[in-house]
């Protein structure tokens, strides 16, 4: 749903909206993606039709109302901590508001982690060979005419300079050196 869509609603059928995200264990961080909306800009707008957020529920309710599930309901979600007593394996369930919250989380981000974890065990093995670019010379970059410039070079810059030409001899050595020169000062202006 894009954003226009979903301010053209009646704030009733947007809090509707967002609670059955909710509900369908996405994060408040994915609605916002979901509406195109910024997590402040939609928080404002919350406030100002006079709903909140219930932590407790998870849910979007009017601001002054009960919320539909108490704090105290164990059907939500619920702290699982396994505990090993006498060699036995026996299951604890307790309720903790920020573990509920880690775990719908969690679950929101499980198709994602899913994949990731797929592709990173497929490409593990795959090792990726860079390959050298394919040079060109933009003979359109060079203007003007000509002119002889004699520099000084160190001995080991020069002698790799020469086998460099020779080894790409199907280019002038005044372009490729032009070229160089171009893409050096390109590189660190």
């Amino acid at each position: 749903m894009d954003k226009g869509t979903f301010k053209d609603m009646p704030i009733e059928l947007q809090m509707k909206y967002m609670n059955d995200l909710l509900n369908d264990n996405k994060s408040r961080s994915d609605i916002y993606k979901i509406i195109g909306m910024a997590r402040t800009t939609l928080g404002d707008h919350v406030k100002r039709c006079n709903y909140k957020f219930d932590t407790n529920t998870n849910q979007y309710i009017k601001s002054g109302s009960q919320a539909l599930i108490p704090k105290d309901n164990t059907s939500i979600i619920k702290k699982v901590i396994p505990k090993h007593i006498n060699s036995k394996n026996e299951v604890a369930i307790t309720k903790d508001d920020a573990l509920i919250k880690e775990v719908k989380e969690l679950l929101s981000m499980k198709d994602d982690l899913k994949v990731l974890i797929q592709e990173y065990n497929r490409s593990k093995n795959i090792v990726d060979v860079i390959e050298p670019a394919e040079l060109k010379v933009d003979k359109t970059r060079f203007k003007g005419e000509l002119k002889g410039r004699l520099i000084k070079v160190y001995d080991n810059v020069n002698n790799d300079w020469i086998s460099f030409c020779k080894s790409n001899s199907q280019f002038k050595m005044q372009d490729l050196y032009s070229m160089a020169l171009l893409d050096y000062m390109k590189t660190y202006k």
